[in-house]
Parts: structure tokens; sequence; C-alpha cells
């Protein structure tokens, strides 16, 4: 009997382009290793897409879950597996930790603390983003994500993006979040609300937070010179 072929064709939902395609867990499944499949949104894509950021993923859920509050079962096991990385090759080195504990730990800083209100709390600790971690695309490529499953939108990578953690000025962002009319949940390890344009939907808005502990923004649109 001949062999069936399990490839599956389709068009990658980040580039574009059409061809074998693979599901790509949006947000990534290193958030949350032990939460059900279900809860993630599957969406098809290339293999060079799906596997691209696969290092800067697992350096994202680090840096993310060190800021997680107590009680997220989904964070304990993605904690749970960063200690893990954390404790590779400890023996070749003596018994100390990789240099993925020191991208985290290196990076600690004191900084002024508020609450969501805006209410001065005093100095604080905080991570700030290692050098060698691409942050801002994984943020991008999830709020990518979130908008072709929305929208049926791919977003051009030519498009104007913008992403970054709110850290400091959440407060600034309240009322307008309030506002957008596409929201969603997965468990406790990831919410998001959003929009898009209604005379450009290839061009929105997402704010997505993580173990509801650190929010993250993207925003993209279609630069100047493409309007006629």
């Amino acid at each position: 009997m001949a062999k069936m072929n399990s490839e599956r064709r389709g068009i990658c939902y980040l580039c574009g382009n059409e061809g074998i395609v693979t599901d790509d867990h949006v947000p990534p499944r290193c958030l949350a290793p032990k939460a059900n499949t279900s809860l993630f949104y599957k969406l098809p894509a290339c293999e060079t897409c799906n596997k691209a950021l696969s290092v800067q993923e697992s350096r994202f859920r680090d840096y993310v879950v060190a800021y997680t509050k107590d009680g997220i079962p989904e964070a304990e096991a993605a904690f749970g597996n960063m200690m893990r990385n954390f404790a590779r090759g400890k023996v070749e080195r003596g018994g100390l930790p990789n240099r993925d504990f020191y991208r985290l730990h290196n990076n600690i800083v004191v900084r002024e603390g508020y609450t969501s209100g805006g209410i001065y709390v005093g100095r604080v600790f905080g991570i700030k983003p290692p050098d060698d971690l691409d942050y801002k695309d994984v943020l991008i490529k999830i709020a990518r994500g979130l908008h072709h499953y929305h929208s049926g939108e791919i977003v051009p990578a030519n498009y104007d993006m913008y992403a970054d953690f709110l850290v400091s000025d959440e407060e600034r962002h309240v009322g307008y979040i309030r506002q957008l009319n596409i929201a969603g949940q997965m468990g406790d390890f990831f919410a998001y609300k959003g929009t898009w344009a209604k005379d450009e939907p290839k061009s929105g808005i997402w704010y997505m937070c993580f173990y509801r502990s650190i929010t993250g923004m993207v925003g993209f649109r279609k630069p100047k010179e493409l309007f006629s």
C-alpha cells in the first residue's frame, strides 16, 4: 500500500508564501508547556518562519516568567523548564549555572515602582531585557498571529512595526485598552485585546499580558510611502 503523504500545503501567516506548512502555536508553546494544546491558536507557517525565533522564544519565556506572581499554574511549569535549562551542563561548570541564568541575573536593576493606578511605591527590583533577547521580534510575531487569526489578514513584513513592554507607564494605556473590541484569554498565562483599522485591515494594535504580570504592546501600520 502506498505511503500516505502527510505534508500539508497552505499560505504562511507570516511571510505570505504558499508551500508546505505546519502548525505554529500562538502564543509560543513554551509559555505553558503543560497546558492543553487546544488553548493555543495553531496557524499555518512555513518551516523557515516557524523555526526562525525558536531560541528567542525560549529566552523570552525566561524573561517574562521571571516577572510572574505566585499562583499561576502555567507559569510554574514554564519556570520549572527554565530552571532545568539553567542547570544544563552544571557538572562540567563546577556547579555553576549556565549563561542563560546570567542573562537574567546580570540585568537585574532597581527602578522607581508604581501601582497600575499610578501610585508611587518606592524603589523596586526589575529586569531589563538582555541585549541578546530579541523580545520585540517575539512580541511582533505573536501580535501578527493574533491579527491573522481574527482578521484573516497577513501583516506585510515591510509595514512599520512598534513593540515594547509597558513597564512603568501601563496606566497611560488603560483607557485605550478598554475601548478595543477584540479580546481573548488562554488560561492564566496569556490574555490580549486589540483591533485593526477599518479602512486598512492590515494595520492594527495589540496588547498582550503574560502570566497576569507583564504587558506588551505591538502596533503595525502601512508605511507612508505605500499610500498613493
